[in-house]
């Protein structure tokens, strides 16, 4: 059975038994007047609520929304334990209509089928599966397709290791560009189909691996989302120990072949990913839930259920995350409504790093031919819960030559590092994308250089915004002599002790040192011409001893350190304007010799 049949289209089976209605499931019937019989009938269990839905379809279809809102009405007294849900859904259809922006994206889609649209964190390229088209290889393949100066460019077939004679599907991308999610039954697949990954280099796409247990496991292993900072991978499952009963996806079940399917997370650490977390009953249901996507903001997830207050098959949910610390802590999902749900499986909804789009597939009339990609305006209450800014830039080495680099950032208020992800392999580029309201350091990381910090402070940003700011690095044998200022440390007015706000800086400089013990350096502390001479020779003297000693204390060797103040004596700006002093307070480091 193809992918596509199994992901995203329902397959309903026509019961060719008993005439006893009572005898039949939800999935054996297929007519309007089936369905009004078995909704009377087995009402109020959860199938029958299904055969409402399948009832209110033809009024949804046409947008007829007072016509399926009276469907509803009508039968929502044979289920008094769902007044919430019908209440919530008669509020989805009387609701304002919103006056969303649809857009076929016409030069990538073809007379055939396209799907599981995957656009990148800058919203330059998209990755698509695509079905049946003339391009195609074999089964499904995987496309893609670069916007270049606003418009799309045609798609075309990715290369190897992807796209051979066997099912590919894609279903993420890292925020870097450098790893491609897909599923299917590779070599390593442990189950009916597992998670696996490939890694962009210099010469192209690596071989695709599975995630190794425990994310994938025997059972049904879909949907790969890789969270932005890169710490988190989101799944789907059908594996037992989900909530409500076992139910394998593939088979008929809820009306449809989805299974019982829950979403987890795994959690990146120093050894790969950790056990996986179900996200709970505010998230998942005894039905149901697909393709997760975590915006960028870090909060807002995005994803598909048919165990809520839906319109159809499967509709799109967001939800927030209520704690940074927890995983299972998450709002009461809200359904995207009307304008954006169908009657039909709503899934694989990814959202622009702005926030104002979501990309996603149907088969409307009007569009190319089969499933195509479009993009559709997202009203304010659907759009995620706070803002972010994309910063980007160059990674390069002292001659301007581009590097390859890990990129890391942190929160400087409590000295966590809240992300790590690769410049391009080839270019140099890169971007990370930071939540609004926190002030970041990050830095550039590659053995045998060394790369001077930055500060980002949104503390004060509330809407999106870019920023543009290229990360020099320095060949560890050209730094001999040459001071660096330490980007990150900070001190109280008139005070020596080091404010914990100084640590991330701190433990970037420990690594450097570890990773080239051959070397020693000198610390030294500067202050502005406020003062005596001899007071600020004293007190820069203090605050490098500081950053000596908490090196010293994190098991850094004391003979491989220098603390040196020099007062107010080497100026590298004008002392009589504040944004003079202000860069003349700081603090250095530079190799005296190598030991």
């Amino acid at each position: 059975m193809k992918l596509i049949q199994s992901c995203i289209t329902l397959l309903v089976i026509l019961a060719a038994g008993s005439p006893v209605l009572s005898q039949r499931t939800i999935d054996d019937i297929t007519t309007v007047a089936e369905f009004k019989q078995y909704a009377r009938l087995m009402a109020p269990n959860e199938n029958a609520f299904v055969a409402v839905q399948r009832i209110a379809k033809e009024y949804l279809d046409s947008k007829d929304w007072q016509g399926a809102a009276q469907v509803f009405a009508a039968y929502s007294k044979l289920f008094p334990n769902m007044n919430e849900r019908f209440a919530k859904i008669d509020s989805l259809l009387k609701a304002s209509p919103q006056n969303l922006i649809l857009t076929n994206l016409r030069v990538i889609n073809s007379s055939d089928d396209e799907y599981f649209p995957v656009i990148t964190i800058d919203e330059n390229r998209i990755y698509f599966t695509g079905s049946s088209r003339k391009d195609n290889i074999g089964g499904e393949d995987i496309f893609y397709s670069d916007r270049i100066n606003e418009k799309w460019t045609k798609a075309k077939l990715l290369p190897a290791p992807f796209s051979t004679y066997e099912n590919d599907a894609v279903n993420s991308v890292s925020a870097d560009g450098i790893i491609l999610v897909v599923f299917g039954t590779y070599k390593g697949a442990i189950g009916e189909g597992d998670n696996f990954y490939s890694e962009r280099t210099a010469s192209g796409w690596s071989a695709i691996k599975p995630f190794q247990v425990p994310v994938n496991s025997k059972y049904w292993d879909c949907d790969g989302f890789l969270s932005a900072d890169g710490k988190a991978f989101f799944f789907v499952s059908d594996r037992p120990g989900g909530t409500g009963e076992f139910n394998r996806s593939g088979y008929p079940f809820h009306g449809d072949i989805q299974g019982n399917t829950d979403i987890y997370v795994c959690v990146k650490n120093d050894s790969g990913w950790s056990a996986p977390i179900n996200l709970g009953t505010y998230v998942n249901t005894p039905y149901s839930e697909r393709s997760p996507f975590l915006h960028p903001d870090g909060r807002t997830l995005y994803f598909s259920s048919d165990g809520f207050y839906g319109l159809g098959e499967l509709d799109v949910f967001k939800t927030v995350r209520l704690n940074d610390t927890s995983w299972t802590e998450w709002g009461k999902p809200v359904n995207l409504g009307k304008d954006i749900n169908t009657s039909g499986t709503d899934i694989a909804y990814k959202i622009s790093t702005k926030g104002e789009l979501a990309y996603f597939s149907t088969n409307y009339s009007g569009g190319e031919g089969g499933y195509d990609i479009y993009s559709i305006t997202l009203p304010p209450e659907a759009r995620p819960q706070r803002n972010v800014v994309a910063v980007k830039g160059k990674v390069t080495d002292e001659n301007d030559n581009p590097l390859d680099a890990n990129i890391n950032w942190a929160d400087i208020s409590s000295n966590t590092n809240v992300g790590a992800l690769k410049s391009d392999p080839v270019t140099g580029d890169y971007i990370i994308v930071l939540p609004v309201g926190k002030v970041y350091s990050y830095f550039a990381d590659k053995q045998g250089y060394y790369s001077v910090s930055n500060e980002v402070n949104l503390s004060d940003k509330t809407e999106y915004s870019e920023m543009n700011v290229d990360i020099k690095m320095i060949a560890v044998k050209s730094l001999e002599e040459t001071a660096i200022k330490l980007n990150n440390i900070y001190f109280d007015f008139d005070k020596y002790d080091l404010k914990p706000e100084s640590f991330s800086e701190l433990e970037r400089v420990y690594k450097f040192l570890t990773d080239n013990p051959e070397i020693k350096v000198e610390i030294s502390a500067h202050t502005d011409a406020i003062g005596s001479e001899e007071y600020n020779m004293g007190l820069s003297q203090k605050r490098a001893q500081s950053v000596v000693d908490y090196l010293i204390s994190i098991g850094i060797n004391q003979d491989r350190l220098i603390a040196k103040g020099y007062g107010k004596s080497q100026p590298v700006a004008d002392n009589g304007t504040e944004e003079g002093r202000a860069l003349n307070r700081r603090v250095e480091m530079k190799i005296v010799k190598s030991l």
